[in-house]
């Protein structure tokens, strides 16, 4: 006699996500859920600022601050779960490798430019806010690095 096959909770959740647009929806989603979080719970931490790589006009380095790093990477998240939830019903793999390629470039420019330099500090002082914006970028690029090396793969 054959057994049936049976499908746990987990399993049906992750076959809800096997398509590149799904995880593409969750991940923009949990990263604005994380980003709109931080801006409006930033006061329960300390301040921090980062430094810019570039100098202003007296040549002193340029300090950011935290929060306002992290609304903009929110803004970037918002405009490509914006770009993504219109293409959605089109779907175009293509389209949504190109937004999410630049969102990839864009969202690690600004990583590399302003909190490259910061890391260690922030780590070294396990400033909770920056682990879990670097969560939420590491689940993004992982969702991505995986599409491309699905993409190459079958070429």
């Amino acid at each position: 006699m054959k057994k049936k096959k049976s499908f746990s909770k987990v399993d049906y959740a992750l076959m809800l996500f096997e398509e590149y647009k799904d995880q593409l929806t969750l991940a923009y989603g949990l990263n604005v859920a994380i980003k709109y979080a931080i801006t409006h719970l930033i006061v329960l931490f300390p301040s921090v600022y980062l430094r810019y790589k570039g100098t202003d006009y007296a040549h002193n380095y340029i300090q950011y601050q935290f929060a306002d790093f992290n609304e903009q990477m929110g803004y970037m998240f918002v405009g490509a779960l914006i770009l993504h939830g219109i293409s959605y019903k089109q779907n175009n793999r293509w389209i949504f490798l190109i937004i999410s390629t630049i969102l990839f470039l864009v969202s690690n420019g600004f990583y590399f430019l302003f909190v490259f330099e910061d890391v260690l500090v922030l780590l070294e002082r396990l400033y909770l806010p920056f682990i879990v914006t670097l969560i939420g970028q590491f689940v993004f690029n992982i969702i991505w690095l995986n599409e491309m090396y699905q993409l190459i793969r079958k070429k």
